[in-house]
């Protein structure tokens, strides 16, 4: 599978966020989106998962064959702050949840996911009783570990202390394979060490 942008731009009223973007991944990509706070890292991160329209150009992903999806949301996962949780749920009621609508990568149990957050203490716990830290590990292994080829993450290491950051990387290294990342970040290193190519949200002004 490859995502390939066209001429891409956005531009809200009069004010324009970014303008010719050409860009294409393929498997084992990973990209970087940098830039400071509004600069349009997460507008430009939503026209390329297809959950806002560009103003100018368009995104087109196609399969092993060289064919054109029509809809490819099957095929991505999210970890952003502004993709939410069901703050009722429980942990293990959440991963259920997702497993309804969105397999997890193949031979994963809901203990195996657990595992994966290391929260394995605080499954039965809803979600609105968990710190911001756990609720960002909930979000990135949802998207990590899900059955996609293209994974979003928009600042993933935000609400992770130290050891979260540690133990983010890890979470990567061992599922970035086989699949696209993209990834926004200010300019993180922490966040980005992995991607392959980059993209300035200045060179796109």
């Amino acid at each position: 599978m490859k995502l390939v942008a066209k001429d891409l731009g956005k531009k809200f009223i009069n004010q324009r966020i970014f303008k010719g973007l050409n860009l294409t991944l393929l498997l084992n990509d990973h990209l970087a989106i940098i830039g400071s706070n509004g600069s349009g890292k997460s507008t430009l991160l939503k026209c390329l998962m297809g959950y806002s329209l560009a103003s100018e150009g368009k995104v087109v992903v196609y399969d092993t064959a060289g064919k054109e999806f029509i809809d490819f949301h099957d095929f991505i996962a999210v970890a952003t702050p502004y993709s939410g949780l069901i703050e009722e749920l429980t942990i293990e009621e959440q991963i259920v949840f997702q497993a309804d609508f969105k397999s997890f990568k193949k031979g994963l149990s809901t203990s195996d996911i657990l595992d994966s957050m290391t929260l394995n203490e605080h499954r039965s716990k809803q979600i609105k009783m968990l710190s911001s830290g756990m609720k960002q590990r909930v979000k990135l292994v949802l998207a990590i570990l899900s059955n996609a080829s293209f994974v979003f993450l928009d600042e993933p290491t935000s609400n992770l202390d130290s050891n979260g950051v540690d133990w983010f990387k890890s979470l990567v290294e061992t599922n970035k394979e086989d699949r696209t990342f993209v990834v926004c970040s200010n300019h993180q290193e922490t966040e980005t060490w992995f991607c392959t190519q980059q993209i300035n949200m200045l060179d796109l002004s």
